[in-house]
């Protein structure tokens, strides 16, 4: 977020304590941002389309050019295997 931030584009910079922006509490990382209102676009207003689309490619163009040690891996496995399995396997819907 802070690289976006830093490369002009309108996004909203965490906030930093103690010279950190993320924090641990019980195994659950978190981060701080101010409130801040926003507005929404109309999906049918092809020139905001537009705009939304040209913000996205210049996110994918800063992401590009840096390397993320953390980034997250999107997958089958991460997003329907793993927890299909632990719905299937928790004591808390009925039948199990």
């Amino acid at each position: 977020m802070l690289l976006l931030y830093e490369a002009g584009l309108l996004v909203i910079a965490l906030l930093f304590f103690a010279r950190q922006t993320v924090f641990e509490y019980r195994g659950f990382l978190y981060a701080v941002f101010p409130s801040v209102g926003g507005r929404q676009y109309e999906t049918d207003n092809l020139l905001q389309l537009e705009e939304v689309g040209r913000f996205i490619g210049r996110i994918h163009q800063i992401g590009y050019q840096h390397h993320f040690s953390t980034r997250p891996t999107i997958g089958v496995d991460e997003y329907l295997i793993t927890p299909r399995n632990i719905l299937a396997n928790t004591p808390l819907l009925p039948g199990n």
